[in-house]
């Protein structure tokens, strides 16, 4: 089965939008019917996102390396195994913006991206 673009229904028009001479693509919300399709596992540089099932036991596996996670969720194994992911750059527990950061928490430009390897960590209380 092809991917479904969900998004497509409440847009008026293309995905592309031309505004005073720049370009922008609209977000993007697709449905894949398998996490080995092109579209399921990727992050493009706008508001993108693929939905797809897969059992929680095959999340981290089906993630594949990932700048930011979110995940809603009080599963305590889920979040165990996403923790112990070494593909998950920064996890997101609940609904915090992936663009928010924590300066108290490792940051990309640090100088010791070459010698440890870092993650943060965020959780909604």
């Amino acid at each position: 089965m092809a991917p479904a673009d969900v998004t497509a229904a409440y847009r008026t028009g293309a995905r592309l939008a031309i505004r005073e001479g720049c370009s922008y693509l609209l977000p993007t919300i697709v449905h894949c019917d398998s996490p080995d399709h092109a579209l399921a596992n990727r992050e493009f540089l706008f508001p993108y996102a693929s939905v797809v099932p897969v059992s929680q036991e095959e999340i981290p596996r089906a993630l594949g390396p990932s700048l930011v996670v979110t995940a809603i969720t009080h599963d305590r194994k889920l979040i165990a195994r996403l923790l112990a992911s070494p593909h998950v750059g920064r996890l997101n527990l609940g609904g915090i913006p992936t663009c928010k950061i924590s300066w108290e928490q490792p940051h990309e430009g640090n100088l010791f991206d070459h010698l440890y390897a870092r993650r943060a960590f965020q959780c909604v209380v």
